[in-house]
Protein backbone atom coordinates (compact mmCIF):
# COMPACT_ATOMS: atom_id res chain seq x y z
CA UNK A 1 0.00 0.00 0.00
CA UNK A 2 2.77 2.43 0.74
CA UNK A 3 4.80 1.78 -2.26
CA UNK A 4 1.05 2.23 -4.20
CA UNK A 5 0.98 5.33 -2.79
CA UNK A 6 4.73 6.99 -3.43
CA UNK A 7 3.64 5.19 -7.53
CA UNK A 8 0.79 7.95 -7.49
CA UNK A 9 3.19 11.09 -7.00
CA UNK A 10 5.95 9.56 -9.93
CA UNK A 11 5.91 11.47 -13.19
CA UNK A 12 4.20 10.04 -16.16
CA UNK A 13 7.45 8.27 -17.18
CA UNK A 14 8.51 7.13 -13.70
CA UNK A 15 5.08 5.42 -13.30
CA UNK A 16 6.04 1.90 -15.02
CA UNK A 17 9.19 1.72 -12.00
CA UNK A 18 8.57 -1.27 -9.93
CA UNK A 19 11.23 -1.25 -8.00
CA UNK A 20 13.99 1.74 -6.16
CA UNK A 21 16.04 0.60 -8.66
CA UNK A 22 13.96 0.89 -11.42
CA UNK A 23 12.36 4.67 -9.78
CA UNK A 24 16.37 6.08 -10.12
CA UNK A 25 17.16 4.57 -13.26
CA UNK A 26 13.77 6.11 -14.66
CA UNK A 27 14.56 9.76 -12.77
CA UNK A 28 17.96 10.43 -13.69
CA UNK A 29 17.03 9.65 -17.42
CA UNK A 30 14.31 12.02 -16.76
CA UNK A 31 16.63 14.13 -15.15
CA UNK A 32 19.04 14.03 -17.97
CA UNK A 33 16.58 15.16 -20.40
CA UNK A 34 14.88 17.96 -18.15
CA UNK A 35 18.72 19.49 -17.86
CA UNK A 36 18.45 20.13 -21.48
CA UNK A 37 15.30 22.31 -21.11
CA UNK A 38 14.19 21.32 -24.37
CA UNK A 39 10.43 21.62 -23.40
CA UNK A 40 9.09 24.09 -20.83
CA UNK A 41 6.74 21.56 -19.89
CA UNK A 42 8.44 19.05 -18.95
CA UNK A 43 10.59 21.02 -16.63
CA UNK A 44 7.42 22.02 -15.57
CA UNK A 45 6.55 18.48 -15.07
CA UNK A 46 9.58 17.76 -13.45
CA UNK A 47 9.18 20.63 -11.17
CA UNK A 48 6.00 20.23 -9.79
CA UNK A 49 6.89 16.44 -9.28
CA UNK A 50 9.88 17.62 -7.09
CA UNK A 51 7.13 19.72 -5.20
CA UNK A 52 5.51 16.80 -4.25
CA UNK A 53 8.32 14.54 -2.72
CA UNK A 54 9.42 17.69 -0.62
CA UNK A 55 8.71 14.81 2.15
CA UNK A 56 11.29 12.76 1.25
CA UNK A 57 15.07 13.82 2.05
CA UNK A 58 16.47 11.35 -1.02
CA UNK A 59 14.59 12.39 -3.85
CA UNK A 60 14.07 16.90 -2.59
CA UNK A 61 17.71 16.77 -2.55
CA UNK A 62 18.27 14.57 -6.17
CA UNK A 63 15.71 17.35 -7.33
CA UNK A 64 17.40 19.96 -6.01
CA UNK A 65 20.57 19.19 -7.38
CA UNK A 66 19.21 19.26 -10.97
CA UNK A 67 16.97 22.48 -10.51
CA UNK A 68 19.80 24.65 -8.62
CA UNK A 69 22.09 23.61 -11.85
CA UNK A 70 19.16 24.41 -14.01
CA UNK A 71 18.74 28.44 -12.34
CA UNK A 72 22.50 28.66 -12.39
CA UNK A 73 23.12 27.90 -15.84
CA UNK A 74 19.95 28.83 -17.76
CA UNK A 75 17.69 30.66 -15.69
CA UNK A 76 15.27 31.27 -18.33
CA UNK A 77 14.38 27.95 -17.98
CA UNK A 78 13.56 27.17 -14.73
CA UNK A 79 11.01 30.39 -14.58
CA UNK A 80 9.74 29.29 -18.01
CA UNK A 81 8.83 26.52 -16.26
CA UNK A 82 7.48 28.08 -12.52
CA UNK A 83 5.79 30.41 -14.49
CA UNK A 84 3.76 27.13 -15.83
CA UNK A 85 2.56 26.17 -12.48
CA UNK A 86 -0.09 27.79 -10.49
CA UNK A 87 1.19 30.57 -8.11
CA UNK A 88 1.23 28.74 -5.04
CA UNK A 89 3.19 25.79 -6.53
CA UNK A 90 5.48 28.45 -8.03
CA UNK A 91 6.05 30.10 -4.45
CA UNK A 92 6.98 27.07 -2.61
CA UNK A 93 9.27 26.42 -5.94
CA UNK A 94 10.95 29.44 -4.78
CA UNK A 95 10.98 29.05 -0.99
CA UNK A 96 12.75 25.70 -1.65
CA UNK A 97 15.14 25.41 -4.38
CA UNK A 98 16.22 29.54 -4.15
CA UNK A 99 15.15 31.13 -0.71
CA UNK A 100 16.65 27.43 1.02
CA UNK A 101 18.68 26.05 -1.51
CA UNK A 102 21.01 23.39 -0.55
CA UNK A 103 23.53 23.35 -3.65
CA UNK A 104 24.14 26.79 -3.86
CA UNK A 105 24.23 30.43 -1.99
CA UNK A 106 20.31 31.78 -2.47
CA UNK A 107 22.32 34.86 -3.33
CA UNK A 108 23.60 33.34 -6.65
CA UNK A 109 20.57 32.14 -7.65
CA UNK A 110 18.47 35.28 -7.12
CA UNK A 111 21.61 36.78 -8.92
CA UNK A 112 20.73 34.42 -11.99
CA UNK A 113 17.05 34.69 -12.09
CA UNK A 114 17.44 38.86 -11.70
CA UNK A 115 20.02 38.47 -14.75
CA UNK A 116 16.93 36.87 -16.68
CA UNK A 117 14.80 39.68 -16.50
CA UNK A 118 11.37 37.16 -16.39
CA UNK A 119 9.12 38.20 -13.60
CA UNK A 120 6.36 35.87 -12.85
CA UNK A 121 3.25 37.99 -11.01
CA UNK A 122 2.12 36.79 -7.97
CA UNK A 123 5.49 34.44 -7.82
CA UNK A 124 8.69 35.91 -8.46
CA UNK A 125 10.11 39.41 -9.32
CA UNK A 126 6.51 41.24 -9.22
Amino acid sequence: MKFLASMLLLPGCLLAAETNEQYWSAWHREAAEVKKCASPNRVRDFLSDSLKNLGNAERSEAYAEVLETIIVENPNCFLRAAARLKPTSCKKAIAFYVDGAIYHEPKELHAALKSAGINIVGCYGS
